[in-house]
């Protein structure tokens, strides 16, 4: 892993704001804002240049929960998981 801050983050002195990538993962562009303008932190802004592939299409069953005959279902449900009795 490399770490790309190198000067002080916090207004005290000390770099207590990172940004880390592994070796192979460059990034573009990184800077540090002087501590104190906001809050006792600096601003790092880090721009990584990611490649984003396309995800799988994925088939889904949708079920029509507006026809579901609801007392059927309601006695399916409890024949898989009766009651405890004395309760």
């Amino acid at each position: 892993m490399i770490q790309l801050v190198n000067v002080a983050t916090h207004h005290r002195g000390g770099t207590l704001d990172l940004v880390m990538t592994f070796a192979g993962c460059p990034l573009d562009e990184a800077s540090v804002d002087p501590p104190g303008i906001i809050s006792d932190h600096a601003l790092v802004v880090s721009h990584l240049s990611v490649a984003v592939g396309h995800a799988a299409a994925a088939e889904r069953l949708v079920r029509g929960w507006r026809r579901v005959d609801r007392d059927q279902l309601r006695d399916a449900l409890r024949a898989q998981c009766p009651m405890p009795t004395g309760l």
